[in-house]
């Protein structure tokens, strides 16, 4: 997975540029989200170039969510493509139940 971050004051935004949020990378995105919410008070996530997702990658996001919350960061989801949408319905869940408007 490639992914890029911008940092603007206390705003850190993670683009993913290419790549799968599956069992095979997120390791690799959750320690680059775990460094993001050390240097920033709100991290944004870009999944524009997100091409694979499963229930590993959405379990990532949930728990990432947590992670800010309890660190009182402001965590943002944007850019969500349609198989993330329908991995997040596959699994019978929403973006209501991940506490962020990320999809309608």
């Amino acid at each position: 997975m490639a992914f890029v971050t911008e940092e603007t004051d206390n705003t850190i935004r993670l683009k993913v540029e290419g790549g799968g949020l599956s069992i095979y990378e997120v390791v690799g995105f959750r320690d680059a989200l775990l460094s993001c919410l050390e240097r920033g008070s709100t991290i944004e996530i870009d999944l524009r170039g997100v091409t694979v997702c499963d229930t590993a990658g959405l379990q990532l996001l949930f728990a990432m969510r947590k992670t800010a919350d309890q660190k009182k960061r402001g965590f943002c989801i944007d850019g969500v493509p349609e198989m993330v949408v329908e991995t997040l319905k596959g699994a019978g869940l929403g973006a209501r139940e991940f506490g962020n408007p990320m999809v309608e």
